[in-house]
């Protein structure tokens, strides 16, 4: 079962990459949850899977490009965690990286919770791995 709950993170953040929300939240659950609690700016809350879906169009349009790489999968029982380094160039040609991790819940082959931490370490501790 965790393979498959791999693949299924692997096809969302591969969907954020190429900016197509649709395809990242097509294994969510009717009632997953998008965790950005932790994050820095407007943006941070806890949403839905279609208010989720709509601030990831937003971010994707805010960029001129954007590219999301995955450094690892780190499988704990049922969740993914996800070490990302997000390449994004402003439309005024700047570049900028960020490091951010995702742990993802799954749950009968869906997504409930996707929760975004400000870094692996962090990430790492919230599924009882310490490094």
């Amino acid at each position: 079962m965790s393979q498959e709950n791999v693949e299924i993170v692997r096809r969302a953040v591969e969907a954020w990459s190429r900016s197509d929300s649709n395809a990242v939240v097509a294994d969510f659950a009717a009632e997953g949850v998008v965790d950005l609690s932790r994050a820095v700016g407007p943006t941070q809350g806890t949403y839905g899977r279609e208010a989720a879906r709509e601030i990831w169009d937003d971010f994707a349009e805010a960029w001129q490009a954007m590219r999301i790489e995955c450094d690892e999968f780190v499988e704990v029982d049922d969740k993914v965690v996800t070490p990302l380094t997000l390449h994004a160039r402003g439309r005024g040609g700047i570049q900028t990286d960020a490091k951010p991790t995702w742990v993802w819940t799954l749950r009968h082959q869906q997504v409930i919770r996707a929760e975004m931490y400000q870094s692996r370490d962090e990430a790492l501790e919230a599924v009882g791995l310490r490094e």
